[in-house]
C-alpha cells in the first residue's frame, strides 16, 4: 500500500521513521524504546514495545508494530536494527513479540527500511509471550519533488498461536492505512519539533553519532 505526502520531504519522512525520540511524541500504542547495538552503519540491533489498548499507530521505534483489540500484531518495522517488539494483549490471547533485524538505505532521493526477524542470543522467547514472525517489512520512499513524497509499505508476518491468518489479513487491511495517516500527520509536525531536540542529531545518517556499542550477536 502507499500514500501521498504532500508537503513532506523524502528526507523529512526518513527522519521521522528513524527517530526514537520523536516517536514518544506521536506513537501512543509506545511503551518502551532504545537501542541495543549497531552491527554497521546501516544495521543495527534494538528494543521496541508497545500496548494494544490503545488506538493503532504503527509503531517500533525503528520496528512498527501494531495492535487491534484481538491481538492481531502487524510488525511494520521502520529503522533498521535487531528488536523486540511487544503488545499487550486482552484475555485469554498471549502477548505477542518479536525479535527483527533492520536495515536502512540512501537511494540517492528515495530511501529503503526493511526488516525480518532473527534470533539474538539475549532475547529468546518467553514465556509469557508468543514469539511472531515478520518474514519481510519494508518501507520505500519515493521523492516527488523537494516537498514531497510518496511512502510504500509491504509486510509479510506470522503472528504464530491460534490466530487465524484471515483475521490478520484484514486486521493489516484496517490498521495500516490509519498507520501510514499517523506517520504522514506527525512528518508535518516534524521539522518545527527537530529544530528544538537536537537539530543536528541523525545517527541514522551520521553512524559516528551513535552512542550504541557494536552488536556482535549471531
Amino acid at each position: 500500500m502507499r500514500i501521498v505526502c504532500k508537503d513532506v520531504s523524502p528526507e523529512t519522512l526518513y527522519d521521522v521513521l528513524h527517530d526514537t525520540s520523536y516517536r514518544r511524541k506521536w506513537d501512543s500504542n509506545m511503551i518502551e524504546t532504545y537501542d541495543i547495538g549497531r552491527l554497521n552503519a546501516n544495521t543495527d540491533v534494538g528494543y521496541y514495545s508497545c500496548r494494544s489498548d490503545t488506538a493503532p499507530t504503527g509503531g517500533e521505534r525503528h520496528c512498527m508494530l501494531m495492535c487491534v483489540c484481538v491481538c492481531v500484531c502487524v510488525c511494520v518495522c521502520v529503522c533498521v536494527c535487531v528488536c523486540v517488539c511487544v503488545g499487550r494483549c486482552p484475555s485469554p490471547l498471549k502477548n505477542r513479540d518479536f525479535v527483527t533485524m533492520r536495515s536502512w538505505l540512501p537511494l540517492g532521493n528515495d530511501f529503503l527500511i526493511i526488516n525480518y526477524s532473527v534470533k539474538h542470543p539475549d532475547h529468546p522467547p518467553k514465556k509469557d509471550f508468543v514469539r511472531a514472525v515478520s518474514l519481510l517489512t519494508g518501507y520505500l520512499i519515493q521523492s516527488n519533488g523537494p516537498s514531497s513524497s510518496t511512502l510504500y509499505y509491504l509486510t509479510q508476518m506470522d503472528p504464530k498461536g491460534s490466530l487465524p491468518k484471515w483475521v490478520v489479513n484484514r486486521a493489516s487491511q484496517l490498521v495500516a492505512p490509519k498507520a501510514m495517516r499517523r506517520i504522514y500527520k506527525a512528518s508535518l509536525k516534524y521539522p518545527d519539533w527537530k529544530r528544538r531536540h537536537g537539530p543536528g542529531l541523525r545517527p541514522w545518517l551520521f553512524p559516528d553519532q551513535s552512542v550504541h556499542p557494536r552488536d556482535e550477536g549471531d
